[in-house]
Order: structure tokens, then C-alpha cells, then sequence
């Protein structure tokens, strides 16, 4: 069982958007993964924002593929989503519940090419086998 905790509240400043979505989506960073995400933004403001812009988009409702798209590749992984960001593919879990959606950020890799290669296929199918425990 992995640990996951809400996002630091720096990293959801939200881009001015009064639009709601009727359910409630929540973000949090896998506990082993935070240092290398906080770190990875931290050093590049655009990249920052881009991230807080996608968080935003996601979190009204508003996404596209060119944000957020599943990252499906078997069954085992219908529900690892990527949040694209310049070069970067930020690897989330998604968890849907009745009364609101959980995206967990897990992890992230630099990507070149149009397809997944071998290494990153196992990375997306450990994501999906991942469960989760929530600190507050």
C-alpha cells in the first residue's frame, strides 16, 4: 500500500477561473514521488504555471488531450492519465467516486517520442496496480 498527500497548496494557485465542475476533483503526490515533482517545477516558472494551468483546466472540467489524457495500455492501466507539460509527462492515478474524482500524482518521465517505450509501458502498469492510503 503506497501513501499519498494532498499537493502543497503553492502548487494549486489557481489561474483566476471562477468555474466550477459539479463533482470535486482532488490532487495529491504520491509520498515517495513529492521531492522529485516539488523539485522538477521549483526550477522552471513556465513549467510551473503550465502545471498549475493544467491542474485548473482538470479540476473545472475543461481538458483536452493535448492536458490530460489516459495513459491506457492494457486493461491494468485505464486508470494512469498523463498531464502534459512541454517535454515533461507527469504519470497521475486517477480514482473516481461517487461524489468526486482523486488524482494522484506518481510520477514523471521526459518524453521524445510519440509512443511509449518498453521502459515506460512497465512504468505505466506498475502505476496501475498501485493502491492508496490518503494523509491529510
Amino acid at each position: 500500500m503506497r501513501k499519498a498527500r494532498p499537493i502543497d497548496d503553492s502548487f494549486l494557485e489557481l489561474t483566476g477561473s471562477n468555474e466550477q465542475e459539479d463533482g470535486r476533483v482532488t490532487f495529491f503526490v504520491d509520498v515517495q514521488y513529492e521531492d522529485r515533482l516539488y523539485s522538477l517545477l521549483e526550477r522552471d516558472d513556465k513549467l510551473m504555471k503550465r502545471f498549475r494551468e493544467n491542474l485548473d483546466r482538470i479540476r473545472i472540467g475543461k481538458v483536452t488531450d493535448d492536458i490530460y489524457k489516459r495513459a491506457k495500455i492494457s486493461q491494468k492501466t485505464s486508470n494512469v492519465y498523463e498531464i502534459k507539460l512541454k517535454q515533461y509527462r507527469i504519470f497521475c492515478k486517477q480514482i473516481n467516486k461517487p461524489s468526486n474524482k482523486i488524482v494522484i500524482a506518481v510520477s514523471h518521465i521526459m518524453k521524445k517520442k510519440q509512443k511509449f517505450d518498453k521502459h515506460t509501458r512497465e512504468l505505466i502498469e506498475r502505476i496501475g496496480g498501485y493502491e492508496y492510503e490518503f494523509e491529510e
